[in-house]
This record gives structure tokens, C-alpha cells and sequence, in this order.
């Protein structure tokens, strides 16, 4: 019971960021560029991991009973709240990084419209691979479920979940390395215009808004590791309540401060943005 509601709380808080942050990247229109279109889809990825969390680990956990005893049931909110949603963050992530590369490394060659187009094809195959993953495992028959016993995410058939935890461990290591690399071409990007550019107004408050933005996706980029290093730690305590507790536990966590982190670097330029509209208006309304 102690377990389901950590798991509660946890999900509820990043339940609350991530649908605040959803709201205000459509209703505001300075949220409209790729980069926050990109924000909106792993805002939703985030959300969906939580809420199966919220709404199906956490009270099944604290009545320590599946309120929907269907194994089927659980076996699909499994699926989409440990491993395909999971998936597209990941995916997501590199469109994210590649947006800021395109815009850094190619400012005038590659237009809005075209970066525009890349971004969302990109991101469109991310979501495609990762419903896709959902009908993989059931094809391959690999039953993930939440075990109450356990606090953690198991499978009936031991084989198939060792080759399975193994080659979802490997497919994010890839794609983490692939979005490093890419942060990495941008960083050498940011230097140059840093140096060679010219130093206009308009050119500042460009390269300080590119900065920003980055910074934003290499700290996105870098929370899913606490995952990874708990997985590693984890394997030295295999069988213990602790250990699938806490790969939950984390699973959750990255969720939370993913969304926190986008939270952390949208909300001043909203409250600036705001601020100013309403000095503006006041103005206005003493002529």
C-alpha cells in the first residue's frame, strides 16, 4: 500500500505539469514554433505514461488488487505505459535535437516552412514506430504485466522478458547516443555564431533564445539516464521487492521531471511575455 501511494503521488504532481504545460503550449501562440510543437508531443508521451500509472498502478497497488481483473486489460496498459510511450519519448527526443541542429547549423539555407516539414515528418515515424512496438510484442508474444506482488513490471515468460528488457535497454542507449551526438554538432554550431556572428539586437535575442532551447533539450536528454543507472544498479539486487519497486519508481520519476524541466524553461518567457503585454496595455489606456 505504502508503494501505491508514492506511485500516487508522484504520477498526480507530473500528472499536473504535464497538463499544465500541454494548455499552455496550445493556447498560447508564442508556443506555436516546431521546437514546441516537438514539446507537445512528448508532453502527451508524458502524460500517458502517468496517467496509466496514476490510474491503473497506483490504486491497484494501494487496494493490493486489479480493480479490472481482465489480464488482457492489464497486459495493454502495460504495454503502453512501460514500453511504447516510453519509446516515443525517447523518439521524440532526437526530432527535438535535430530541430535545434537544423536551426543552428542551416539558419538561412533551410527555411520555417522546410524545418517545419522535416520536424513533423520525423515526428509523425516516431509515433508510427511507436504504436507499432505495441502490435511487436504481442505478435512476439511478450506478455508485460504489472505484478502486484512486486511493485514492478514482469512477464510470464522469463526468456522472452530478458531478451526483451535487454533490447529495450539497447534501443534507448541508441537513441540517447544519437540525440548526444547531435546536441554535440549544435554545441560546436552555437560556438561559431557565438564568435563569427554579428552582434545586432535582433541576433542576440536569437542566439540567446537557440541557447535556451537547447540547454532545455540536453537536460531532457539527460533525465532518462537516471533510469538507466537505477536499471544497472538494479541488477546487483535482482529478486528483491526493492528493485522492481524502484524500477517503477524511477520509470515514474523521469516522466515528472521531464515535464518539470519543460516547465522550468517555458514559464519565465511566458510570465515575461505577459508582463509586457499587460505594461503595453496599460500604457495605452492612461493616453
Amino acid at each position: 500500500m505504502f508503494g501505491g501511494v508514492i506511485f500516487f503521488l508522484l504520477s498526480l504532481i507530473g500528472v499536473l505539469i504535464n497538463a499544465f504545460l500541454l494548455f499552455l503550449f496550445l493556447s498560447d501562440p508564442a508556443f506555436s514554433g516546431d521546437f514546441y510543437k516537438l514539446c507537445v508531443s512528448k508532453t502527451i508521451s508524458n502524460l500517458v505514461v502517468l496517467l496509466t500509472h496514476l490510474l491503473w498502478v497506483a490504486p491497484c497497488s494501494i487496494l493490493n488488487s486489479y480493480y479490472i481483473s481482465s489480464i488482457d486489460f492489464n497486459l495493454f496498459v502495460s504495454q503502453i505505459g512501460a514500453v511504447s510511450f516510453y519509446f516515443l519519448g525517447g523518439l521524440t527526443q532526437i526530432c527535438m535535437a535535430s530541430n535545434r541542429f537544423l536551426i543552428t547549423a542551416f539558419p538561412s539555407k533551410i527555411g520555417q516552412q522546410k524545418r517545419t516539414r522535416y520536424s513533423m515528418t520525423m515526428l509523425g515515424i516516431s509515433w508510427i514506430l511507436a504504436l507499432l512496438s505495441i502490435a511487436a510484442c504481442f505478435l512476439a508474444r511478450i506478455a508485460i504485466f504489472y505484478d502486484l506482488h512486486t511493485l514492478g513490471y514482469q512477464s510470464s515468460d522469463k526468456d522472452h522478458a530478458t531478451t526483451f528488457f535487454a533490447t529495450q535497454l539497447i534501443t534507448f542507449l541508441i537513441t540517447s547516443a544519437i540525440s548526444c551526438s547531435i546536441n554535440a554538432c549544435t554545441t560546436v554550431n552555437l560556438l561559431k555564431t557565438g564568435v563569427s556572428g554579428l552582434a545586432t539586437d535582433a541576433s542576440m535575442k536569437r542566439r540567446k533564445r537557440n541557447f535556451r532551447l537547447f540547454i532545455q533539450n540536453v537536460f531532457q536528454d539527460a533525465i532518462p539516464l537516471i533510469d538507466v543507472i537505477n536499471t544497472f544498479a538494479m541488477n546487483f539486487v535482482t529478486g528483491s521487492l526493492f528493485a522492481t519497486f524502484s524500477s517503477t519508481f524511477t520509470l515514474i520519476l523521469v516522466h515528472v521531471l521531464d515535464g518539470l524541466t519543460m516547465f522550468i524553461f517555458s514559464w519565465p518567457s511566458w510570465v515575461a511575455r505577459k508582463t509586457s503585454v499587460l505594461r503595453v496595455t496599460a500604457a495605452s489606456s492612461t493616453h
